[in-house]
């Protein structure tokens, strides 16, 4: 799927070597969104709740109808299914569903503390996630069915924001772990699957978060305040070659690459865009 801007475009020129961006002021679509044909979505109806739709806006179906809120979807690379994080029961917990909304929603989580940010392995049979079971944000990882659960980092500060990369070896994430000139900013690491060899692959005073690999599991994209605003940036996987994207004077963060790692897909904080297939 090629994406492209629309409306009022600000859309960087293209550069040899470099994915070009895609900007979107509305939904983060789902980094399976590109195999399936269909985007995952949060809408604002009160609280939040769950919708798809196809890449060119149409087709939009609501698949929850909670009074708590219900976010941060994530489809299953075969596109069947949603993992989603819900307070319907009073905290965050993650469930799954039928793609559809049709059928029981599962709830796959419930050690008693807040459980939130479900993404697929690439392979659909894994979910990773972040639990405060022990007090902190830790990345954990689970069949997809939410048996097998596991505990993959162990810090007093918080990790979050864990996904896998292309072949399932890897799972990059945010941390606030280190600090840097006393302060507590996030910075994006990468670890192996079963959550060996956790190594920093940013170092800056400001924050970077939201990471995201590329098809080619060459390079990973992730957002960073460093000149004022968010804006996407993307980097080899040991960290070197760094590459600033966007700059624009509104917040870009959320990256999704295009399935074919030509284009970047991302919510901006800007007026007048939106994203085409």
């Amino acid at each position: 799927m090629a994406l492209s801007a629309c409306s009022q475009d600000t859309t960087p020129a293209a550069r040899p070597g470099r994915p070009t961006a895609a900007v979107s002021a509305g939904p983060t679509p789902s980094a399976h969104s590109g195999l399936t044909g269909r985007f995952v979505l949060i809408r604002d109806l009160g609280l939040g709740e769950v919708f798809t739709m196809n890449a060119d806006g149409t087709g939009q179906l609501r698949l929850t109808r909670d009074a708590d809120q219900d976010s941060e979807p994530d489809l299953s690379p075969d596109g069947t299914r949603i993992a989603f994080t819900s307070y319907r029961h009073g905290q965050a917990q993650v469930y799954v569903m039928n793609a559809d909304g049709r059928g029981k929603q599962q709830r796959l989580t419930g050690s008693g503390a807040d459980e939130y940010g479900p993404v697929f392995s690439p392979d659909g049979s894994r979910i990773a996630y972040v639990s405060l079971q022990h007090g902190s944000s830790e990345i954990y990882v689970m069949d997809a069915d939410g048996t097998n659960q596991r505990r993959l980092t162990h810090n007093r500060e918080i990790d979050f924001e864990p996904v896998f990369s292309p072949d399932g070896s890897r799972i990059a994430f945010t941390s606030k772990r280190d600090a840097d000139g006393g302060l507590r900013n996030g910075e994006v690491y990468v670890m192996r699957a079963d959550g060996s060899g956790q190594t920093r692959l940013t170092r800056h005073r400001a924050d970077s978060d939201s990471p995201t690999f590329s098809p080619d599991n060459a390079r990973i994209a992730f957002s960073s305040w460093r000149d004022g605003d968010d804006d996407i940036y993307d980097m080899a996987l040991d960290g070197s070659d760094l590459r600033k994207l966007t700059d624009s004077p509104g917040d870009d963060n959320r990256a999704v690459y295009s399935p074919d790692g030509t284009r970047i897909a991302f919510v901006a904080g800007r007026s007048g865009i939106c994203i085409s297939a």
